[in-house]
Formats: C-alpha cells, sequence, structure tokens
C-alpha cells in the first residue's frame, strides 16, 4: 500500500539564508552563543549594556517579559546592524540578497526571533511558586493531546485509503 501526500502551505514562509543570517548576527548583538537567551536577563532601565572588551562597543538587552511593542525603542538599531552584519555570517547570504529586502522583511525577522525567544525566556525563568500560567499550562496541554489525537485518527484513515 502507498500513500501519496500533498501538503500544501499557505502561510508566509522565510528564505532559509536571510533567516539564519538575521539569527546569527541577531545572537552577535546580543554578544552570546546561540540559544542562551535563558541566561540573558533584561536591564531595569535602557536596553544596550556596553561590551567591557570594546570599548565604544553595546550588547542588545531585550525586555524578554515585555510585549513586541514595549520593545520598539531597539528594532531601528538592529536593522541598521543586520544590514551592515548579516551578509558577512553565512556565504549563502550575498550583500545584493539584503539588499534586495526592505525593512519589512528584516522587521518580520526581528519580531519572529524576539517572539520565539521571548517565549524561551519565560518558560525557563517562570516562578515556581507564583500562579503564572497554571491554567494556560494545562489549557495548551488540553489543546495538544486534541491535535495528536485528531492527527492519529487522520493517519489511521489515510493508511485504509488506497491511492493508484
Amino acid at each position: 500500500m502507498y500513500v501519496r501526500l500533498l501538503v500544501v502551505c499557505t502561510d508566509v514562509t522565510f528564505s532559509s539564508p536571510l533567516q539564519t543570517a538575521t539569527r546569527e548576527a541577531f545572537f552577535r548583538l546580543l554578544g552570546i552563543p546561540a540559544g542562551k537567551v535563558v541566561d540573558l536577563h533584561p536591564l531595569d532601565h535602557g536596553f544596550w549594556v556596553p561590551d567591557p572588551e570594546n570599548d565604544g562597543a553595546y550588547f542588545l538587552r531585550p525586555n524578554w517579559l515585555g510585549t513586541l511593542s514595549e520593545n520598539t525603542e531597539w528594532h531601528t538599531d538592529v536593522q541598521i546592524y543586520l544590514r551592515q552584519t548579516a551578509p558577512n555570517t553565512i556565504p549563502a547570504f550575498t550583500q545584493e540578497m539584503m539588499d534586495a529586502k526592505n525593512d519589512g522583511d528584516l522587521q518580520a525577522r526581528i519580531d519572529q526571533l524576539f517572539k520565539t525567544y521571548s517565549q524561551k525566556y519565560r518558560k525557563h525563568n517562570k516562578a515556581p511558586s507564583s500562579g503564572e500560567g497554571g491554567e494556560s499550562d494545562v489549557k495548551e496541554n488540553v489543546v495538544n493531546r486534541r491535535r495528536l489525537r485528531k492527527l492519529r485518527v487522520r493517519v489511521h484513515t489515510l493508511a485504509k485509503i488506497t491511492f493508484y
């Protein structure tokens, strides 16, 4: 029995070289290795901290607990930094490719990076004594179980169908 599956993507997809270059440049701006966002705590005031090894350089410290609109102060600076450094981060992403991107494209990548790492930061640094996320965690688990059940039914149904 053979099963053919057609997957149609209706969401906006990001080009891999741009997304990878943006992520790498973003982590350089943060001054940390990739994936170590959970240890990067926000500042009390502002978003920039001086680089102790390089005079005049600063590292970004977003407020991971805030919303994206509360962090708009640093978006323009990050776009400028990405335009300057992203083409040098990976060979597959050239300066011509960066020049073809507008500010909206870059902002979409910045927004996605912030949302992703903000969720990781919040999940890792959740205070166990507070009631934060208790009900939403339960709801998320219920939704995920339902998705898994629906997926199992779909796979089981597709396994019975013969495609020629």
